[in-house]
């Protein structure tokens, strides 16, 4: 193509370049330029000036030859806009954003004029329905049909968090798979959230696990939930409110592997995952001390919630601390405890732990090596979903051979 370009007569322009460039025609590639560059209003007039330009050339572009150009400019054009869109710092900024519970106001999680109307018009629809059920429910009693009528006038009209509760109730059982189930929860949701504003926890529990079944969330949705987690963690409801900042906390703990200097965050992750880990949840206790391990570089801390929450009945952190042992991590070495909660975790049935005691077998730390032995519990790691095992295992076999 090259040697074609240049056997053109004096004067005429080759349109081809050379390298990964060569296919693209030069206004197009002026045009990119301006798009990258984040000049996107100023390229469509360069492309229109360039392209009145190469018309004045001796080499007199003929029409199909023009629109030849019109159209890889204009291909080329929207594939730049969409990737750099998509690589802007605003849009990755966008989707990084954190949401901070604490910083939430009931303004911003409450429902406006135009989301009402709309649900109630859901409501409304699913009537029957919700009598029917509630009539199948209480079927011996003769003035059901009545007790309905006052309870959907109330929850509606009369604005009574109790009928509004009951009505959300009656949602929970008529649940439905597929595509109803997202729109069901947000009626749940929308229901519970006058009884919840009261401070009653078990609805506020109710709106976090209706919008968190929601698999594609939106931004209100995820406020909401941050919300009244927030509510819930602080309400002083005992256990719920230990599991509410455990639940809190793995979220912030999320946001805090992609913002990983974020002091506001590491506070937050902190002040949560403690909550829960001190009330007794081992999820919390593990991620507490992945976070000491790591965001935190507090490896005796670490290993402490490590072995609170192996100590709970966590199988991963059972195996985690047997690897801690080993290492010397937060803890004196001892090869001994190091196989002792390796086989812990083993007999709970975690994948990462075969790993780990793989691992000690491999090595002879704390018991003779036996490379057999460490193969199959890679194997057995591998059949149970752990990456490392599967990794490990297609090592020492290749060593083996």
């Amino acid at each position: 193509m090259l040697a074609r370009a240049s056997a053109r007569p004096q004067g005429l322009r080759p349109v081809l370049r050379p390298c990964c460039l060569s296919f693209l025609p030069p206004p197009a590639i002026g045009v990119s330029r301006l798009l990258v560059s984040g000049s996107a209003p100023i390229a469509v007039p360069y492309a229109v000036i360039v392209l009145i330009v190469l018309r004045q050339f001796p080499m007199r572009l003929s029409i199909p030859a023009l629109c030849s150009q019109v159209i890889a400019l204009c291909v080329l054009a929207i594939t730049i806009a969409t990737l750099s869109l998509s690589a802007s710092p605003a849009v990755a900024a966008s989707r990084s954003a954190v949401i901070i519970a604490d910083e939430l106001t009931l303004d911003d999680v409450a429902y406006s004029p135009k989301e009402e109307r709309a649900l109630r018009q859901q409501i409304t629809k699913d009537q029957a329905r919700l009598r029917q059920r509630y009539l199948d429910e209480h079927s011996d009693d003769d003035d059901a049909a009545t007790i309905f009528d006052n309870i959907w006038e109330q929850a509606l009209k009369g604005e009574s968090a109790l009928a509004r509760a009951q009505l959300a109730t009656l949602y929970q059982s008529l649940q439905a798979p597929g595509k109803r189930a997202a729109r069901t929860n947000r009626l749940i949701a929308y229901l519970s959230f006058a009884s919840a504003n009261d401070d009653v926890a078990y609805f506020q529990q109710t709106i976090f696990n209706a919008l968190s079944q929601i698999k594609q969330p939106t931004l209100t949705d995820q406020r909401r939930i941050y919300y009244w987690l927030n509510r819930l963690a602080n309400s002083n409801s005992g256990k719920d409110s230990d599991f509410a900042a455990s639940l809190l906390g793995l979220r912030y703990l999320s946001s805090l592997y992609q913002q990983p200097h974020n002091k506001q965050l590491k506070a937050l992750t902190q002040k949560y995952l403690t909550q829960g880990a001190e009330g007794g949840i081992p999820n919390s206790a593990f991620a507490l001390a992945n976070f000491y391990l790591g965001s935190a570089h507090n490896s005796k801390e670490g290993a402490k919630w490590m072995k609170a929450a192996a100590q709970a009945g966590h199988g991963t952190a059972a195996g985690t601390l047997g690897l801690l042992y080993a290492q010397g991590t937060g803890v004196k070495t001892d090869y001994q405890q190091a196989l002792h909660w390796a086989k812990l975790g083993v007999e709970r049935g975690d994948a990462r732990s075969h790993d780990i005691l793989g691992l000690l077998y491999e090595m002879g730390w704390g018991i003779k090596a036996d490379v057999a032995k460490a193969l199959d519990l890679y194997s057995q790691g591998c059949k149970l979903g752990d990456d490392l095992s599967c990794q490990d295992h297609q090592r020492l076999t290749r060593q083996k051979q």
